[in-house]
């Protein structure tokens, strides 16, 4: 009966024994449960917040580099612009030395002063019904002076280099040998051009009245007057 009575008492203490120590593995697990989950949650979201930091920290040095971008395009844009304002303005400046030179043909709007001989004239070269070396020069001086850019007579370029002779026979240009009637054409404002040439005590004014000369002066829109071809003074 006594052993009887042990063994029990032996199996009732190996049975509490044994729930005391699978409690106490449970309890461990489970603290250790609830450890671990918030460290594994703190360490991710540590991780987050520095990959955050690091993605701004790009973000902010892409961002560097886009405005110094943006300043390097700006900057050349300005050079580039400074460069072209400079290079049309000698363009421009090129043009007009040519034009003045005459070495480039010209067309715009302007005047045409057109001096006719009547028959009279072919008999008796240097008459008052003939045109003379010295009439031409004044109506062309007078029409550089009011603003002609550019001035031609007979289809002859007039520059610092021509010049305009008698020689007696022929009337000469650049050289080049040209008949009445004589076409002077000038390009410049109409308006100013046909009014200096008109004003009182002008050289055409002169013409009308002491030569037999038949004078006409009109406004056109176009004018084409060529290049310099040679011939100097």
């Amino acid at each position: 009966m006594k052993l009887r009575k042990i063994h029990v008492n032996i199996g009732l203490v190996a049975l509490v024994l044994g729930f005391m120590i699978s409690f106490s593995v449970k309890y461990t697990q489970q603290m250790q449960a609830l450890q671990t989950v918030p460290e594994k949650q703190l360490d991710k979201k540590q991780e987050i917040q520095e990959q955050i930091i690091k993605e701004q920290v790009k973000k902010q040095q892409l961002t560097d580099q886009l405005m110094a971008a943006k300043q390097q395009v700006t900057e050349m844009e300005k050079k580039l612009a400074s460069n072209e304002a400079h290079g049309q303005a000698l363009l421009k400046q090129l043009e007009t030395l040519r034009m003045w030179g005459g070495t480039v043909p010209v067309e715009g709007r302007g005047v045409a002063v057109t001096l006719t001989e009547n028959a009279h004239a072919k008999d008796n070269p240097g008459s008052d019904a003939s045109v003379r070396e010295e009439n031409l020069r004044q109506i062309i001086n007078e029409l550089f002076a009011a603003g002609a850019e550019a001035v031609s007579l007979n289809g002859q370029r007039l520059t610092t280099h021509s010049a305009v002779i008698y020689s007696g026979l022929v009337m000469l240009v650049n050289d080049t040998s040209i008949n009445a009637p004589y076409e002077i054409l000038a390009i410049g404002d109409p308006t100013i051009l046909k009014t200096a040439m008109e004003m009182p005590g002008g050289v055409l004014q002169h013409l009308r009245q002491y030569s037999k000369v038949a004078i006409q002066i009109e406004k056109r829109d176009k004018v084409e007057v060529p290049a310099f071809t040679g011939g100097s003074m």
